[in-house]
């Protein structure tokens, strides 16, 4: 039995086994030098992949949830410039009255002081009906009355929600809940009427024949009109506030659960790189023994000549 050419034979399967193990484990430091990633597929580490799959999903739905906030600021945004836009107007409105009741007024100044009002008060429900989102009217609350209600969803989990209202605000809201009236002497306001068309967000009518007392009455039903406007705007405030701090949190929550599923996916280059120096030297000393091994037998056959 030819002993020396199974021993041969060993030494050159041995050599071939030992090459192709380090070319594997090159062909993975390659990948990952390449990548920048330790774990590309599933079976290089399937409990640290199935670990960044869920981090993947939950970074997913904070950084849905972080958007969904900044709509939701954008909407109020809209809604707060017109609070705003509204009470310019009835700041204005007081300002008039308060000329108006003025009695030294001639009665052609008091009549077109009514008429500006008139105009504030269209300028009003005009600034309601066009503020809108997606369409919807944001100032129009439920069929001009009530609140309009949105749920946000400002979080990855099914309970992490906040709801939000916004109230009908209108003229004829401000002034009488949206209820047909007068309010002093010669100065009414018409119902709120949403099933007419157009729809009517209730307008001021004002006589020729209003007085100075009238007027001055009138500014009692503006101030409560502001004061109405004023706690809207506050309430507003609150909920921009709440949505900005959700998104501060929820920014750094997509931070720490970002770096975590670095930590458990990225490859360390450093490392990495000195392991790839360490198998070539290893690949080249593969190279050289099987080599060496498909020799032998022409070595020993020149002894035997």
């Amino acid at each position: 039995m030819n002993y020396g050419g199974i021993h041969n034979k060993l030494a050159e399967i041995e050599a071939k086994l030992s090459l192709d193990r380090v070319n594997k484990l090159q062909s993975q430091t390659l990948l990952r030098l390449s990548t920048g990633k330790r774990v590309n597929s599933v079976s290089d580490d399937p409990v640290d992949f199935s670990i960044a799959t869920k981090l993947k999903a939950k970074i997913a739905g904070l950084t849905q949830a972080f958007d969904n906030l900044a709509e939701g600021l954008t909407i109020f945004g809209l809604v707060e410039g017109a609070y705003e836009n509204i009470m310019d107007n009835l700041i204005e409105m007081k300002s008039l009255a308060t000329q108006a009741s003025n009695s030294v007024l001639s009665t052609t100044a008091r009549q077109n002081i009514g008429d500006q009002i008139e105009q504030l008060g269209s300028d009003i429900n005009d600034l309601a009906k066009s503020t809108t989102y997606n369409s919807v009217s944001l100032l129009d609350g439920t069929n001009l009355a009530g609140n309009l209600s949105y749920t946000f969803q400002t979080g990855d989990g099914t309970s992490d929600t906040n709801s939000v209202n916004l109230p009908a605000v209108s003229t004829g809201q401000l002034f009488n809940d949206g209820n047909a009236a007068t309010l002093q002497s010669n100065i009414a306001i018409s119902a709120v009427n949403n099933g007419s068309d157009p729809k009517v967000r209730g307008e001021f009518t004002i006589a020729s024949s209003a007085t100075a007392a009238n007027f001055s009455s009138f500014i009692t039903n503006i101030d409560s009109a502001i004061t109405e406007l004023n706690g809207y705007m506050n309430s507003l405030g609150i909920v921009q506030n709440t949505f900005s701090t959700k998104q501060f949190s929820l920014l750094q929550s997509i931070n720490v659960h970002t770096e975590i599923r670095s930590n458990t996916l990225d490859a360390d280059l450093a490392k990495e790189q000195s392991e790839n120096i360490r198998l070539q030297i290893l690949q080249k000393t593969a190279v050289a023994a099987l080599a060496q091994a498909n020799l032998q037998p022409g070595v020993i056959l020149s002894f035997i000549k």
